[in-house]
């Protein structure tokens, strides 16, 4: 292998396009991250900040911002600002270490919270059928478990095979394509192709649901989805498997941050669909009051009967 600064330089120089690549598709995966967490924030404080705390809301809240800040890491060292921002005994080679490393932590972290919410939203639309939340919780762990045994894998080949360029990028690039990463997100892909299977099939078995726009909405949010994260994990998959190490790591971190925007999306829509959906029944209880205090007026003023009893409006025949 020639090694001469002339080869490296050439080598270095064939890597351009899928380097500037990460650096733009990273900024632009952040800026369009931060930009939608400003555009919703005020959803969040009415929606998340203000209302009794829940698992989901949690984990919304790890993952939005828990993201952002990897992300904002991410976009410092593939700028090629953290040879300024980097600390005098911290050298290149320890940093990329210990980049590489969070980010393999955080993207398994984030893994486990779409999984959850994918949960969530697949149990909620089969009317919180525990059958379906076994087989969901089984699938689940069945596939995480797999992916983290080729996930440890992959961290360990990307960890010696991330080394630091100083001559023109001033970024850690991967020297190396690692095998065992399409281990990771194959997985994946098999769960998330599960749940669309059964959002389809409940879907299908129970057309009637379609009457209401409260459920229409719920599937057509649920299956938008899973759709998105479906077909984001298998672009993931795909750059994986492909044989030059430099397009391994071309995609992650933007379709990193249209799955928590996307799914950031999904958990403010189903919270405010279930506010108006509280809001909507207690207009209703009061419309109920207001109509059995009317009639027990009417009925003492005709001196009729002062302790009539009258039906209450069903919830349906209001709405």
């Amino acid at each position: 292998m020639d090694t001469s600064p002339q080869a490296v330089l050439r080598s270095l120089q064939g890597i351009s396009g899928s380097v500037s690549a990460n650096r733009y598709l990273t900024a632009a995966g952040l800026t369009l991250l931060i930009y939608d967490t400003v555009l919703t924030l005020g959803d969040e404080i009415r929606l998340v900040w203000f209302q009794p705390i829940d698992v989901t809301k949690l984990v919304f809240l790890f993952t939005r911002y828990g993201v952002i800040s990897a992300l904002l890491s991410v976009a410092n060292v593939t700028s090629g600002m953290a040879s300024h921002t980097t600390k005098v005994s911290v050298t290149h080679a320890m940093l990329c270490q210990g980049w590489i490393i969070a980010v393999g932590v955080s993207t398994i972290l984030s893994t486990a919270s779409t999984n959850f919410v994918l949960i969530v939203r697949v149990y909620a639309l089969y009317d919180h059928r525990k059958k379906i939340l076994r087989i969901l919780i089984y699938a689940c762990v069945l596939t995480f478990s797999i992916g983290m045994v080729f996930g440890a894998l992959a961290l360990r080949e990307l960890i010696a095979s991330m080394i630091w360029e100083p001559l023109l990028y001033r970024t850690c690039i991967l020297t190396s394509q690692p095998h065992y990463l399409v281990g990771y997100w194959a997985p994946q892909v098999a769960f998330e192709l599960f749940t669309f299977l059964l959002t389809i099939f409940n879907a299908a078995e129970r057309p009637r649901r379609a009457q209401s726009k409260l459920v229409t909405d719920l599937y057509r949010d649920g299956f938008l989805y899973i759709f998105i994260l479906f077909w984001i994990r298998v672009l993931n998959m795909a750059l994986s498997a492909v044989p030059d190490a430099a397009y391994n790591l071309l995609t992650p971190f933007f379709t990193w941050s249209v799955t928590i925007l996307t799914l950031s999306r999904l958990v403010l829509r189903v919270e405010d669909m279930r506010r108006r959906a509280g809001t909507m029944h207690g207009h209703v209880d009061a419309l109920e009051l207001t109509l059995q205090h009317e009639a027990h007026v009417e009925a003492a003023v005709a001196g009729r009967f002062p302790f009539i009893t009258v039906n209450t409006v069903t919830t349906e025949a209001v709405i």
